[in-house]
């Protein structure tokens, strides 16, 4: 049988709704500067992970160089390195791709080697703008979905929509010690928020959630009470590696050995819901559920095999690891594919009217955005010049305005043009909620039925 949708949305629904298209905003302007700066960075042919060299490429300039998988990075012309942020940070500095003495540790032994650079191969920014419209493609279905459906199963699928685009997405490194620590606490908070949140999605799709349940605060106490133990361990870790405070080689495997079973157990999980949820709906249920599962089997199976298999295969086989990961990467793309096929498949909306209503709602979005950058440059223009008002105080207020009046504005002109160009739509919605209202009134069954056939003669005349 067909999920029952969940009455309520979350609780701190504002609050979310907020957060997710702030987090997305940030998703897309980011991308641009991250791209250019990663395009434009020196390429040295070396690939790490942890700070630890994973693999040299067969078209690496430092092929000849003592370098050798397994290789930790400890210093760049004498600067320590402080995380992968940091490390990146270090490479976008060097415009002119002057070669870098490297200081590298090898089973504790200091390792000092020369790496020479080379402008970043032309397949491998093909690969990552292929990863870029992955990621777009997980943003526009999550972000479709959840307009449409703004309660816990809408809110989980744009979550982990969101997740996944942010993991196939760049950002531009920073500068600032602070800001690369907090950028690596954010990577790893979200990283392991993701199989959590997969797992609660499908738990949600596969039996009616109760959030009033008083058996609720335990079950999300169980569910997200591991991975953020795991990530306050890995915070702790991780910032005594930033301050250069020397960590376990054992305390560093139980972080990595704990995080890979998390991921492998929840994501595992889920399939295992999903399944025995697709093997207990009638048959009309499963052929529409019989593209989606094979979708989320092809793009799950093999992130989490490549997933295990880098952390726990150790030395040379390493090598093929990550291109793997790439190959495991693309396969999410089946996931939004094949749930936007479902839908459009199996007549969930009307393509047509989605595609028209998206235009003019477009439209309309740009209008009051347009109205709305007038204003502000005019009214901060009397207000700088004329009052004196510091414009570090004028800019957060009017981004408050546009937050606080955009979404009421928008809702109401939509509403209008609803009522005049998609009326028979509006007429159908506001009629299918007067008749929910007025059966409600009804006590017996004759009033029921007789209210029933009144309105039936009354639509169809």
């Amino acid at each position: 049988m067909e999920p029952r949708r969940a009455t309520e949305a979350p609780a701190g629904n504002l609050f979310f709704r907020a957060g997710l298209f702030l987090f997305v905003l940030g998703i897309v302007v980011l991308e641009f500067p991250g791209a250019r700066e990663l395009r434009e960075s020196p390429d040295s042919g070396i690939e790490t992970r942890n700070l630890r060299i994973v693999r040299l490429r067969d078209d690496s300039p430092n092929l000849a160089a003592n370098i050798r998988v397994g290789d930790e990075l400890r210093e760049i012309e004498g600067e320590a390195i402080r995380n992968h942020i940091h490390y990146l940070e270090i490479l976008s500095r060097n415009v002119a791709m002057s070669p870098q003495n490297y200081v590298l540790d090898r089973d504790g032994a200091r390792v000092d080697v020369l790496i020479t650079y080379e402008p970043r191969p032309g397949y491998l920014i093909a690969l990552r703008f292929v990863f870029v419209v992955v990621a777009f493609a997980f943003l526009l279905v999550g972000l479709w979905v959840y307009l449409r459906r703004p309660d816990w199963l809408g809110s989980l699928l744009v979550t982990n929509c969101v997740i996944l685009a942010f993991v196939l997405t760049d950002r531009p490194t920073a500068s600032l010690p602070w800001m690369q620590i907090l950028g690596e606490l954010v990577h790893d908070a979200i990283i392991l928020l993701f199989p959590a949140v997969v797992l609660h999605f499908f738990l949600v799709f596969s039996r009616p959630t109760d959030s009033t349940s008083p058996r609720w605060p335990r079950r999300m106490a169980l569910l997200y009470g591991f991975p953020a133990a795991l990530y306050l361990f890995g915070a702790v870790v991780a910032v005594l590696r930033f301050q250069l405070i020397p960590v376990s080689n054992a305390v560093l495997l139980v972080v990595l050995g704990l995080s890979t079973a998390y991921f492998a157990i929840y994501i595992t999980g889920s399939l295992v819901v999903f399944v025995r949820r697709y093997r207990a709906a009638p048959q009309a249920q499963k052929q529409k559920l019989r593209v989606v599962i094979a979708g989320s089997l092809a793009g799950f199976v093999p992130i989490l095999l490549v997933t295990v298999l880098r952390n726990v295969v150790q030395g040379e086989a390493l090598a093929t690891d990550t291109r793997l990961e790439s190959a495991a990467a693309l396969c999410l793309g089946f996931i939004p594919v094949t749930f936007a096929y479902a839908i459009l498949k199996h007549g969930a909306i009307e393509l047509n009217l989605v595609v028209r209503k998206s235009l003019v709602y477009a439209v309309l979005t740009g209008a009051i955005i347009a109205v709305y950058y007038v204003l502000v440059n005019l009214i901060s223009d009397v207000m700088v010049e004329e009052l004196g008002v510091s414009k570090f105080l004028w800019a957060p207020l009017s981004i408050l305005f546009l937050s606080v009046m955009f979404a009421p504005a928008r809702e109401r002109i939509q509403h209008v043009i609803d009522r005049l160009f998609y009326r028979g739509e509006y007429v159908y919605q506001h009629e299918v909620y007067e008749f929910n209202r007025q059966i409600a009134n009804r006590l017996t069954r004759d009033e029921t039925t007789g209210y029933f056939t009144e309105r039936i003669e009354a639509l169809l005349k």
